[in-house]
């Protein structure tokens, strides 16, 4: 006969192997406690290929509105490997873009070589939901030169009628493509579409003028532009650059002087200080 004391023990011990069973832990997988999913799908994940009866909660959970469930989420098909690749397989035909760029970027962790992914999100490139469009030029420049085959579709997006699917397609031919792919012109333009677009043309702009004469003329008409978070991105990058822009010392002399918050105007100054190979006499502000 079982002491009492043993018996506890015995019978909290198998609560708590139920409770981390495959089976409870889908079902807290779908808990409106974003919590309970969040420690769910870390749980599912700590058991590796032991979880595959979980691979269709694990997908769903992909599209989860909470960023740490998806990740987990996503951790867990990646650490199961070829057992989860025909449900992500699958995925890839889901209507949720954020399930199939998840999916996407999971087949491509567990065989880098895999030849469905890039097709998958070359379809979403030619959905309606400009969301989507964005999503999958977004996963397909993470790809880099895995997603070469998309080139076609990226170079036919930078003409899409939504600036942000323009911005994104133009950053990851550049990815993709290198030098080969001249992506400027749309990058520039899309500086005079709205804020968050703005910026993230600003900083696919900077990152390409490290290699790109041109790019540092975009940069220099940059600071002036009438968003100051362009004119920050544009100052920071002059400046990482340092010496050789010298036609940028006009315009940031003027931001270092006038620009919204102090962090910008101390990044413009720290340019000063790199093209000119001086430290501005005040950082916040250089004399003439």
């Amino acid at each position: 006969m079982r002491k009492p004391l043993a018996g506890a023990v015995f019978t909290l011990a198998t609560l708590a192997v139920g409770c981390h069973s495959v089976p409870a832990l889908i079902h807290r997988l779908k808990r409106e406690n974003p919590r309970v999913r969040v420690r769910a799908a870390e749980k599912l994940r700590d058991l590796g290929s032991k979880a595959e009866p979980a691979v269709p909660a694990l997908i769903g959970a992909l599209g989860d509105e909470v960023r740490l469930v998806r990740c987990f989420a996503y951790d867990a098909l990646a650490e199961m490997g070829r057992p989860a690749m025909p449900g992500l397989v699958e995925a890839l035909k889901n209507e949720s873009p954020v399930i199939v760029k998840w999916a996407a970027f999971a087949l491509c962790d567990i065989e880098p070589d895999n030849e469905l992914a890039v097709p998958a999100l070359v379809s979403l490139l030619g959905r309606s939901d400009a969301r989507a469009r964005e999503s999958a030029a977004d996963t397909l420049g993470v790809l880099g030169s895995r997603a070469k085959d998309a080139t076609s579709a990226l170079v036919a997006a930078l003409a899409d009628q939504n600036a942000a699917v323009r911005v994104a397609a133009a950053r990851d031919l550049r990815s993709i493509c290198g030098e080969t792919c001249d992506v400027l012109p749309v990058l520039a333009r899309a500086l005079d579409e709205e804020d968050d677009i703005r910026r993230k043309a600003a900083l696919a702009v900077a990152a390409i003028a490290r290699k790109h004469e041109a790019a540092v003329t975009v940069l220099v008409d940059a600071l002036n532009n009438e968003n100051w978070d362009v004119r920050l991105v544009a100052a920071l990058a002059l400046g990482t650059m340092g010496h050789g822009n010298k036609e940028a010392i006009p315009a940031l002399i003027e931001l270092a002087r006038t620009a919204e918050t102090r962090y910008a105007r101390n990044a413009a100054a720290r340019a000063l200080e790199k093209i000119e190979g001086r430290r501005p006499s005040d950082p916040a502000g250089p004399s003439d």
